[in-house]
């Protein structure tokens, strides 16, 4: 797909930044078109690095960590420090940018070239973490929506259905748990309210510190397990965990329908293939990102154009039934968990040597830009 010949040398944005293309440092084709798997359909992704005005280094009025555009393209340019920081992270869709053949290089300073030349500092077993949480985050998704089509959450629940008062506002507690849950900056604890007598407020708020201190989880994303355990390792009175437990079920129950009703929203859902029974381009995603981990802990290789590109386009056609992928993905998770073990990758990415070149390219650009 030759797309983007025209691009060459050009930031396509049409935004009311004006120093932005002058300042971008490197633009690339991203995603399918760089995997090698574009069709005709396929949008063109773009991704490129800035660096800001020196006002956005020394002054305090103005910020910028990216931009983002839709028109004429799918376009993400990064500040550079946010890039570094990222790709050091090893973000799957950042950590891309440094390993797409060159032909799809539409913008490359010559101050750039030193972090290409330089880009396996970046690599770590770290990948491990990313490539296989996005793809673990896909096969979610993909669960999901399996459940969703053969089961629709088409009624709203209501609180009555779980044995709770049909007003939300009279639940204080539920309130008192679920402000700080999600939110866990909050720290006060200076609510006063009629419902909760001062011993069972005492238990609530241990409960909840408790329930934070599981890596802030959200009120309806802890495990079962866990709540259960908290609730009862705590002492909360049985009829106010049965209550608390009651209105924990039903918030679970209103953001599936919700997100149900939004996914609904987003796609056409009659065009999905119902003897298939998923979406088959999150697979390709699934076996592209976990492919590429295994490589690059294999190798010490991060292969962006994809050897199995074929291969790929077949699964996102709908190649594989939804039990192989699923498999399949089981055999990977384990047989990754070893791999990593053996690769000789560094645990961490060299942050210091790659901080240090940072440091040299924008004192060089912001003295240029004086």
């Amino acid at each position: 797909m030759k797309k983007f010949e025209h691009l060459k040398g050009t930031v396509p944005y049409k935004g009311n930044l004006k120093w932005l293309e002058g300042n971008t440092l490197f633009l690339t084709v991203h995603g399918s078109h760089a995997y090698g798997v574009a069709t005709e359909k396929s949008d063109l992704d773009l991704k490129g690095v800035t660096i800001p005005p020196k006002e956005y280094f020394f002054g305090f009025m103005d910020n910028f960590n990216q931009v983002d555009t839709q028109t004429p393209y799918d376009m993400c340019i990064y500040d550079l420090r946010n890039f570094i920081k990222l790709a050091l992270s090893a973000n799957p869709n950042i950590i891309e940018m440094l390993f797409t053949s060159e032909k799809f290089h539409l913008k490359k300073h010559p101050s750039f070239k030193i972090f290409l030349d330089n880009k396996d500092l970046f690599l770590s077993k770290k990948a491990k973490h990313t490539f296989m949480g996005f793809a673990t985050s896909q096969i979610s998704k993909i669960r999901t929506q399996r459940k969703w089509l053969s089961n629709p959450v088409t009624n709203k629940p209501v609180r009555e259905d779980f044995g709770l008062p049909p007003d939300f506002k009279s639940s204080k507690v539920f309130d008192l748990i679920s402000n700080v849950i999600l939110d866990p900056q909050i720290n006060s604890w200076a609510y006063v309210f009629e419902s909760v007598s001062p011993e069972d407020k005492e238990a609530v708020q241990r409960v909840v510190s408790e329930l934070i201190g599981l890596n802030n989880a959200k009120w309806t994303t802890i495990e079962d397990s866990f709540f259960s355990m908290a609730l009862k390792k705590k002492g909360i009175p049985k009829e106010l965990e049965a209550w608390i437990s009651k209105e924990r079920e039903y918030s679970k129950a209103l953001k599936d329908y919700k997100t149900y009703s939004n996914w609904v929203k987003s796609v056409d859902v009659d065009a999905f293939d119902k003897t298939l029974g998923y979406d088959p381009k999150g697979a390709y995603h699934v076996v592209r990102l976990v492919r590429m981990a295994t490589e690059l802990l294999t190798t010490g290789e991060l292969l962006v154009e994809r050897p199995d590109a074929s291969e790929l386009l077949e699964i996102r056609g709908g190649s594989w039934s939804y039990q192989k992928l699923i498999d399949w993905f089981g055999q990977k998770e384990s047989e990754i968990k070893q791999l990593v073990l053996r690769s000789s990758l560094p645990k961490s990415p060299d942050s210091k040597k790659v901080n240090s070149i940072l440091i040299d390219v924008v004192e060089v650009h912001l003295k240029k830009s004086k």
